[in-house]
């Protein structure tokens, strides 16, 4: 059967590693996999990482590679596509895996809308030491939407929380796309399809200023687990510019204040800006920005998780203040802010704490399930334990 879809699972660290493995696993326990092209990209060159790709339990299932060098994450997503030959791609984070049945109802939804360019889904939590799967409320349409729609609802903040916004931007690491697409998009502007700042976040923007609609799956087609090995979380998580500088980013930032460059959802807004500002479209419709309430509320909730995270130093305490006061500047409302800090104060709360409290602070929050495994969670063996 000839391949439809290239699958791409990069890795970078060692720690990595295994967590590729489970990626890897959840596509091969797919009902089609014989549609898929399937590459494993070894960014560091980890031997543990070559003896087991390389192995014969994945003998002429894969192609294994290793780059020509070590690229940065942009480089290496973009060396990477430049290989994909398919009708359709994605890109699967090593610490993702697909539920049973997501490869079928990705492929299935891009043949029956051949005028839609991209499909993407929501997700579920993985939590590795209780070994639950958490589940969140994603509101929205399910379907084909507007991509004007969506830009609008960004321009507005318009989220009931931070995985319904995740669901509704086409990242190509949530869903799949069409691959003459995006070689179109690279060709039309001369650039590299991921960008700076962030290139989940630089290819979803760009992706919806360039198509009329997207089809977006509320249904969580994903696991996420291993919060740790996320560079997003780790950069919310602590006060470190050390990715930005290795972009050379740092002092480059041209629609957000300086102060907020150590929010990354902030650094999120400003991946907007940069791509509105390429499309016609918009760049005569929408001259000027503000700092949408959502972005507001999810600098606000982590700078406060940042310092309730690392013990108080005089440096971080002013970098606290200059962007608790920037973002009171750009209309943070009194109740965003006390908001963010419950929320903030519950989340430290939650990570740093026994499994025990950890155990109860979810039955207050309710909406997970215990399963034994991340396969088991993930649909492909019979969930037993089951509990509400």
């Amino acid at each position: 059967m000839k391949h439809q879809i290239t699958i791409i699972i990069p890795f970078a660290k060692k720690s990595e590693v295994y967590l590729a493995e489970d990626a890897l696993k959840s596509i091969l326990l797919q009902p089609n996999v014989n549609t898929c092209k399937i590459i494993v990209s070894n960014n560091s060159a980890e031997r543990v990482g070559k003896k087991i790709f390389k192995s014969k339990i994945y003998n002429n299932k894969i192609n294994y590679i290793e780059p020509i060098k070590n690229f940065n994450m942009i480089e290496h997503f973009n060396w990477l596509i430049a290989r994909v030959k398919t009708k359709y791609f994605m890109i699967l984070a090593a610490r993702r895996m697909l539920k049973f049945g997501a490869l079928t109802e990705f492929i299935r939804v891009m043949n029956q809308n051949p005028d839609c360019q991209i499909c993407c889904s929501s997700y579920s939590h993985w939590e590795e030491d209780l070994n639950c799967l958490i589940s969140h409320n994603v509101g929205g349409k399910n379907g084909l939407i507007s991509s004007k729609k969506i830009i609008k609802k960004f321009i507005n903040g318009d989220y009931n929380n931070r995985q319904e916004f995740w669901s509704y931007l086409p990242t190509t690491m949530n869903g799949i796309v069409r691959t003459n697409f995006v070689n179109r998009l690279s060709k039309l502007y001369s650039k590299d399809f991921y960008e700076k700042i962030a290139p989940d976040c630089s290819a979803g923007f760009k992706c919806l200023f360039n198509t009329s609609k997207i089809y977006r799956i509320k249904k969580p087609l994903f696991q996420t687990s291993n919060r740790n090995n996320s560079n997003g979380f780790n950069f919310i998580s602590k006060f470190d510019l050390s990715y930005f500088k290795k972009i050379n980013l740092e002092k480059k930032l041209r629609f957000i204040p300086e102060e907020l460059r150590w929010c990354s959802y902030s650094s999120v807004f400003e991946d907007f800006c940069i791509q509105s500002f390429n499309y016609y479209d918009y760049k005569k419709k929408f001259q000027n920005y503000d700092l949408n309430k959502f972005i507001l509320k999810q600098s606000a909730i982590e700078i406060f998780f940042k310092t309730f995270n690392n013990f108080p130093s005089k440096e971080r305490i002013v970098i606290f203040y200059k962007c608790i006061k920037c973002l009171f500047k750009n209309n943070l409302s009194f109740s965003s802010f006390v908001k963010s800090i419950f929320f903030s104060l519950s989340y430290f709360l939650y990570i740093n704490s026994p499994i025990l409290i950890k155990k109860i602070l979810l039955k207050v929050r309710g909406n997970y399930y215990y399963y034994n495994n991340k396969y088991e969670a993930a649909n492909f063996f019979k969930k037993i334990n089951q509990k509400k």
